[in-house]
């Protein structure tokens, strides 16, 4: 059975006009793509400021952190210089901070003296470690 030749031209055009729309479908979704790949590019790049934006904070952070504990400890020091005296708040007697009666107070039930006038004012009387 021979084909006439218009049929094999229709047949022919038809393949080529699938083809082309084919193609155009593809460069469309290309496109698309390329989109797409920008704005998740984009997302990437404010996602990376934000990453050093949280570490430049986070980093400051820990410089302040740092500089609190110094205060801290060189607070605690001086305070622990100034404190001359102690006694429980259950006491009757105050004694000076290295005094081994002073070192059994728990911290919670101490009251801390930065002379010894106070304590006096207060009805407590010297242990014998203040008096020599």
């Amino acid at each position: 059975m021979v084909i006439p030749m218009e049929k094999i031209e229709l047949k022919t055009m038809h393949s080529f006009r699938r083809a082309k729309s084919d193609i155009i479908d593809l460069q469309s979704k290309v496109i698309e793509l390329g989109v797409a790949q920008k704005r998740l590019l984009t997302k990437i790049a404010n996602m990376d400021n934000e990453h050093e934006r949280v570490l430049r904070e986070l980093a400051l952070v820990k410089l302040q952190k740092r500089v609190a504990e110094r205060k801290a400890k060189s607070v605690s020091k001086a305070t622990a210089k100034r404190t001359m005296y102690i006694a429980s708040k259950e006491g009757k007697k105050f004694h000076k901070k290295n005094c081994p009666y002073a070192q059994n107070i728990k911290p919670k039930l101490s009251i801390k003296f930065k002379s010894k006038t106070r304590p006096l004012n207060l009805g407590l009387k010297p242990c014998n470690c203040v008096k020599n």
